[in-house]
């Protein structure tokens, strides 16, 4: 598991709901500082621990939606995050099933530790595409990162920005990194749902986070760096390309760091898959049966005031008539001596 003092941020890290002046750019293009200052704020820490190994695994995501839940829990704002695949998990060597790690933690840009949860339904529509969506709940008003169209990418170079979370092996310590180069939209997917190349030498526990356009727009989810010297073998999405990858060109690509387009996740969700984080919220977070009043939330205290409300008028009564009746007794006590002391009297007398 991740620890708080694992997880260091710059003492300079914003706070989730905050806009620095400098992320209020006159120009239409907002300036280098705000893109990384905006991809700081979508950007979290994805970990957990391997099944069966004990191995820490880690990596990145992007905070890609967010909404609120009409739950009674003080953890009102429900989020959706993007990941690789293989950041959050592995096949099963014996069945070939794909298991989560345990106890998934996601770190947010201030530092704050969530417990992190697995989308079991909504990630099998993602087949061989290396991407796959967990959630959080939070009280905290984070960010979330507004989607570009990734379509739209030169087949030459554009500017990118690549963040993420990486951590030292040895001591375990995250800091937020970014990096700036050049990259281009590649002819066809590749394997796993690859197609965006970039010059940026993302190293290892970047996976899973984002790829940031000159407008601060999302376009792609980083999930493969450079392995020149490993020279890893390039082939297309399903091997569906007629023609293959030149050993040529499988050389220069392997001088490149990937990521998959934001457009694929569009095209599986054209709207935020949120039912299936709902229901799970629900089955962890359960909330008591609504009253017929829809605008109380807490139908717990609505039934105390509604019972206290019908019962006051009647417990005031009783109080009062309660008082009458003392003084009553008291005065018929009094009463009593005085026709006890008169009687006295008359018989000494």
């Amino acid at each position: 598991m991740l620890s708080q003092q694992a997880i260091l941020v710059s003492e300079t890290s914003p706070s989730p709901t905050s806009s620095p002046t400098i992320c209020q750019p006159l120009s239409k293009e907002p300036p280098e500082g705000c893109i990384k200052d905006k991809a700081r704020r979508i950007t979290v820490k994805v970990g957990g621990n391997q099944q069966g190994t004990g191995v820490i695994k880690s990596g990145s995501g992007v905070i890609i939606a967010k909404k609120e839940s009409k739950n009674i829990s003080e953890k009102d704002h429900l989020y959706l995050v993007l990941t690789n695949a293989h950041v959050i998990g592995d096949k099963n060597p014996i069945n070939g099933q794909f298991q989560t790690v345990d106890g998934m933690e996601i770190v947010t840009s201030d530092g704050r530790i969530h417990q992190g949860f697995y989308l079991t339904e909504g990630n099998k529509k993602f087949g061989k595409l290396d991407l796959a969506l967990v959630w959080f709940s939070s009280s905290i008003n984070y960010q979330k990162a507004a989607l570009g169209d990734s379509n739209k990418i030169s087949s030459r170079y554009e500017e990118m920005y690549v963040s993420g979370f990486p951590c030292e092996q040895k001591q375990g310590n995250c800091t937020f990194y970014s990096l700036t180069g050049v990259g281009f939209l590649w002819e066809s997917p590749l394997q796993e749902g690859y197609q965006v190349g970039y010059n940026i030498d993302a190293i290892s526990g970047i996976s899973g986070g984002s790829v940031l356009n000159e407008k601060a727009q999302l376009i792609a989810i980083h999930g493969k760096g450079q392995f020149p010297s490993l020279l890893p073998k390039y082939e297309f999405e399903n091997n569906q390309k007629e023609r293959k990858i030149s050993s040529k060109e499988n050389t220069l690509m392997a001088y490149f760091s990937w990521g998959i387009p934001i457009n694929r996740y569009r095209q599986i969700y054209p709207k935020h898959p949120f039912g299936e984080v709902e229901k799970s919220y629900n089955n962890k977070y359960p909330k008591p049966p609504s009253p017929n009043n829809g605008n109380v939330e807490n139908n717990s205290e609505h039934i105390i005031l509604s019972l206290l409300n019908k019962i006051y008028p009647h417990v005031f009564i009783g109080f009062i008539v309660m008082l009458i009746l003392l003084l009553m007794l008291r005065i018929s006590n009094k009463q009593s001596k005085i026709i006890k002391m008169i009687t006295k009297d008359k018989i000494n007398k």
